[in-house]
Order: C-alpha cells, then structure tokens, then sequence
C-alpha cells in the first residue's frame, strides 16, 4: 500500500517536472547556441580584418 502511493507520487512528480525541465532546456540550449553563433560570427570577422589586428583583439 504505502509502495504503491509513494511510486504513484514519484511519477506524478516526474510528469509535473520533466516537462518542465525539457523546455526550460530547449530554451537555453537554443539562447547558448545564439550566443556561440553571434561569438562565432565576431571571432571571423576579427580574423578576417587582418591576422595581426585579430590576434591583438583575441588576446584582449
């Protein structure tokens, strides 16, 4: 009896929060792979301006 009620509980508990946690994933996996895109994208056009000037502002 009590086994029973506490599994119940467990798996309401996981139905309530692993949803939850999968979109609040989503979310900062799509805002981290923005981010890494846009530093990308800068790190390109550095280099790209010239290898000495790239290099002095990456090391900065």
């Amino acid at each position: 009896m009590l086994a029973s009620s506490s599994s119940s509980l467990t798996k309401s508990i996981e139905d309530g929060i692993a949803p939850k946690m999968l979109s609040c994933g989503y979310i900062v996996g799509s805002y981290f792979l923005a981010l890494m895109t846009i530093v990308l994208r800068d790190m390109d056009v550095l280099l790209s301006e010239g290898s000495s000037a790239g290099r002095m502002e990456f090391a900065r």
